[in-house]
């Protein structure tokens, strides 16, 4: 708003005489009326005389206050007295124009009350524009009329302040993650640069109003840069070949200024990248079945090791060697490993068989897979199963039973034993020392004075003898030329799938044996 106070002032007038001149604007003098015909006799066109009056006018000061388009104008209303009195007819009204225009404007009269205030409110101006202003008091073609001038000056047009910010954004866009560069990252007020608060990266899938906001503290905008990677910890990791789309705000530390956002921006995932590290599969022949285990699946996708990532598919694949075709088998449920038991009578004997581990992975399914395993089914006949003799000659009722060694050498052995003693001196070995193939092995011993030592039933003696003591489920065996070797089993049966295995009897000389 821009206030302008003017008073009648006879400099003002000067000022403006020649406008006046030029504009045609006339002041006329009350004591003539309508009828006069122009000659200064005092009498009209008629003849008659002309009736004189003595007319006064009265003004006071005028204030003006201006905007940009607008001028509001208050003043005590002006009057005219005729022979003294005021006359109540003469009328108010206001003509103006700008300075360099000769078109007036007039706007609404009124009927003069002596000492009453007067308001006229002009509209739709021109900004920062001088105006020429008439304040008219108007007795009519008796009276005559006068006008007080003024001048003013709209106020110059409010320049808006401006705010916006600037920020260039470019996406490195993986499978199930992304990397949002953003650089040149800006608040602007009126074309300066302001402190930042905080910038929020904002994303979406496409078609979804579920948004995903990432906070970045404006302290950690070095340079006005910054890599937002999206998910952050603890968010759902995106989805593969999807578009997303992001927005960015930012807030300024000036609480007075408001956060602003970008346009909506947007990016398409690609199919994850899959490595899959698969164990060489493990394969045990038992009795009744080729059992195959795949101790470890670690699968990364993009980098990230997602063991519930739900686009995996399980599969180990066998086939006889030499041929061409792999015969599949899907593993429902895995995270880490994989197991299928296969059934020993579909296997042909004397044939040699492949066995590999895969894992399908990603919506573009890429396939992994690991080391070739190899295993030869044996002909019955070419590898008997080991038969226990028909009986010893030493009693062994008091450590009678089936056993599992739990310590060895005072620590957990890395390696599985079973013994399987009787009554009457015979004991049955179960091992799986160097290969995860169980061996087992019958022998005859001779127990006396809680010593023990004995003969495999292939004539090869045990490599010591040992000291035993029992309490309750546990037996201690001490090597008696070496008190540093011993032996704790615990009682236990002895499970199926060792009893039920191929058994091995590794009747040359060369095969270790725990006993």
């Amino acid at each position: 708003m821009k206030k302008y106070l003017y008073i009648i002032l006879s400099a003002c007038v000067m000022f403006t005489a020649c406008d006046l001149i030029d504009l045609n604007f006339g002041t006329t003098n009350g004591g003539n009326n309508s009828t006069d015909d122009g000659n200064d006799d005092g009498n009209d066109d008629e003849g008659n005389e002309i009736p004189q009056y003595d007319v006064e006018f009265y003004f006071s000061d005028i204030e003006v206050t201006t905007t940009e388009d607008s001028a509001t104008i208050k003043t005590i209303r002006p009057y005219m007295t005729v022979d003294g009195e005021t006359l109540k007819t003469a009328q108010v009204y206001l003509e103006y124009c700008e300075a360099e225009s000769e078109e007036l404007t007039t706007v609404e009269s009124y009927v003069v009350t002596s000492g009453d205030a007067i308001t006229f409110t002009l509209e739709g101006l021109s900004a920062e524009t001088l105006y020429l202003a008439y304040l008219y008091v108007d007795g009519g073609s008796d009276y005559g009329s006068d006008s007080q001038y003024f001048a003013f000056r709209t106020a110059a047009e409010e320049v808006a302040p401006t705010y916006a910010i600037s920020c260039n954004s470019s996406v490195d866009a993986y499978g199930l993650k992304a990397a949002v560069r953003l650089t040149d990252v800006d608040y602007l007020a009126n074309g300066e640069s302001v402190a930042i608060d905080m910038l929020r990266l904002e994303y979406a899938k496409e078609g979804s109003n579920k948004w995903t906001a990432i906070d970045v503290d404006g302290k950690a905008l070095a340079d006005r840069e910054e890599v937002v990677t999206i998910p952050a910890e603890g968010d759902d990791y995106l989805v593969e070949n999807t578009t997303y789309r992001y927005t960015i705000t930012i807030t300024p530390k000036d609480e007075s200024l408001a956060a602003l956002s970008t346009p909506e921006r947007s990016f398409t995932t690609t199919y994850a990248e899959v490595v899959a590290d698969i164990a060489t599969p493990e394969l045990t022949l038992y009795a009744a079945s080729l059992h195959i285990e795949i101790a470890s699946v670690d699968i990364y996708c993009d980098g990230i090791y997602y063991p519930t990532y739900p686009h995996y598919e399980y599969y180990i694949y066998m086939r006889e060697k030499g041929h061409e075709g792999w015969t599949p088998f899907t593993i429902s449920t895995s995270t880490n490993s994989m197991a299928l038991n296969i059934n020993r009578d579909s296997l042909t004997p004397g044939m040699s068989y492949e066995v590999v581990g895969a894992v399908i992975a990603g919506l573009n399914s890429q396939e992994s897979y690991s080391e070739v395993a190899t295993i030869e089914i044996p002909n019955d006949e070419e590898e008997p199963t080991p038969q226990p003799p028909v009986g010893g000659d030493t009693d062994t009722t008091a450590i009678a039973g089936e056993w599992q060694l739990t310590t060895w050498r005072g620590a957990t052995p890395s390696f599985d034993v079973y013994l399987s003693i009787s009554e009457d001196g015979v004991v049955g070995l179960w091992q799986r020392l160097a290969s995860r193939e169980w061996e087992m092995y019958y022998s005859t011993v001779i127990y006396e004075d809680n010593t023990i030592w004995g003969e495999y039933t292939d004539g090869t003696a045990w490599g010591a003898s040992y000291y035993v003591t029992i309490s309750g489920d546990t037996m201690t065996w001490v090597d008696t030329a070496d008190s540093t070797d011993i032996s704790i089993y615990t009682r236990t049966e002895i499970p199926d799938d060792v009893t039920q295995a191929k058994r091995s009897s590794h009747t040359g000389a060369s095969s270790p044996r725990f006993l």
